[in-house]
């Protein structure tokens, strides 16, 4: 533990530094990995096998996909966004590549922590549980309807009113 360290250059610089890492922790996520890159550095590649979802801490970075030899940007994301979370929802590998466009710091959850963090509120579990279901339905439909040559509409497009 930080605060009861052997060694003072190893303990918290202060009581705002002690303050800050307890409220992350209250607030939840406060105790997982936090990893940092550097801008340019690759975070996730297309097709890697994926076992890690992150939040954005600070910085920003952009998720891209590779068409031929172009690179065609899909998201950028900044604080507070999430990415990588399709792994936990469908076991497939990575969709899509992810790059720090300029230093940014990460959190990183993996399987066990979100499923300690769910522990920790049991009707979470269930919501989560259902909000994947879900999310997996309308994927397999997307994918069905793709398969077959056709284009997604939202709900109320392309109706006639009676």
């Amino acid at each position: 533990m930080k605060a009861l360290s052997a060694r003072p250059k190893d303990r918290y610089a202060g009581v705002i530094e002690l303050q800050t890492e307890l409220e992350q922790f209250v607030r939840g996520g406060g105790w997982l990995e936090t990893r940092t890159y550097r801008r340019g550095e690759q975070i996730i590649s297309e097709g890697d096998e994926a076992h890690e979802a992150f939040i954005v801490v600070s910085g920003s970075c952009e998720a891209y996909t590779m068409v031929g030899k172009r690179k065609r940007s899909l998201k950028r994301m900044g604080p507070g966004e999430v990415f990588g979370e399709t792994v936990f929802l469908t076991g497939q590998s990575r969709q899509a590549s992810v790059v720090a466009r300029d230093r940014v710091t990460l959190k990183v959850i993996t399987r066990e922590s979100l499923e300690l963090e769910l522990a920790r509120n049991g009707w979470m579990k269930s919501f989560i549980t259902v909000l994947a279901e879900r999310f997996i339905e309308v994927s397999r439909q997307l994918s069905d309807l793709s398969e077959q040559g056709g284009t997604p509409t939202a709900p109320g497009k392309g109706e006639r009113d009676g």
